[in-house]
């Protein structure tokens, strides 16, 4: 299949995405809470909507959208829908990816291929190869340079493109 590299979308563009889908005016609140959730991925932010109207969650007052009263704390976890296809995807990578991007969700948003080796306790060289494969397909993460550690490893340094791919695995 073609993977498609989505771009992401300002803040303004998820705004006027919201107020179409609503279908008036929506307050800041609400759209800063859509685009954070969904850090301007369009098919996170679809997903974060939708599950937003299903689940009433979002009011109408004074004139605007807006979200219920104490929603923000609800709405941590991911929607179903979203979630359920995220695992799809992690399930669809070969076995030792898998391992490393789990691995790579405990150490952080950010990590280095070192902690990641130490955590799975894979060869370093075997996590970096792997991390390597990822980023250059766009997968769940990004490369964000290289870090010199005291003892001269070198180890890659890697982000999770998405928090929410971090909260799936």
């Amino acid at each position: 299949g073609v993977e498609l590299r989505l771009e992401f979308l300002p803040a303004e563009d998820v705004a006027a995405y919201v107020a179409g889908r609503l279908g008036g005016p929506v307050a800041i609140s609400l759209a800063a809470f859509v685009y954070e959730r969904a850090e301007g991925n369009a098919l996170f932010m679809v997903n974060i909507v939708e599950h937003l109207v299903q689940q009433g969650l979002v009011v109408r007052h004074k004139g605007e959208w807006t979200l219920r009263e104490g929603v923000e704390a609800e709405v941590t976890s991911l929607p179903e829908g979203l979630r359920q296809m995220l695992v799809r995807r992690i399930e669809a990578l070969p076995p030792q990816a898998r391992q490393v991007l789990e691995a790579a969700s405990v150490v952080g948003e950010e990590f280095t291929a070192t902690a990641v080796a130490a955590g799975a306790q894979c060869p370093m060289e075997d996590v970096e190869a792997q991390c390597e494969t990822l980023a250059a397909q766009h997968h769940f993460i990004q490369d964000v340079g290289l870090t010199a550690w005291p003892d001269e490893i070198n180890g890659g340094c890697y982000r999770f493109l998405h928090a929410l791919y971090q909260q799936a695995l």
